[in-house]
């Protein structure tokens, strides 16, 4: 195995050994800092554009994700309500992960959808 093959392999495998994109990220710059001394810059920058492109993707996939859990409350929300005002979808689309969250959850006891006011302030 070449010295680049190794270093590629040491970084994927330091990709998915930490959640936290923060030490993730100190971890890998801290291996090509370490690299530096043995391997060509070149080789360098590509694997550190590599991990920006791979950074990215992980963040298109987590707002995907996202928008999909708004969208699927708010197709509960129509199903359990029937009519829903413009204004409560507008304000639930603008609402956090976690409140989305709560209220996806909170929706299957509701009653009535005046209920609904008290998560879109």
């Amino acid at each position: 195995m070449s010295k680049e093959q190794l270093l590629k392999e040491v970084v994927n495998i330091e990709k998915v050994l930490v959640a936290d994109w923060e030490i993730k990220e100190k971890i890998i710059a801290l291996t090509l800092v370490l690299s530096n001394k043995f391997m060509d810059r070149k080789i360098l920058e590509n694997i550190w554009e590599e991990i920006k492109m791979f950074k990215f993707i992980e963040f298109a996939e987590e707002k995907g994700m996202e928008k999909g859990k708004t969208e699927l409350l708010l197709k509960q929300i129509e199903k359990k309500f029937k009519v829903v005002p413009e204004e409560y979808k507008e304000k639930i689309i603008k609402l956090d992960q976690v409140a989305v969250d709560v209220l996806a959850m909170d929706i299957l006891d509701m009653e009535d959808i005046t209920e609904l006011k008290k998560y879109l302030n």
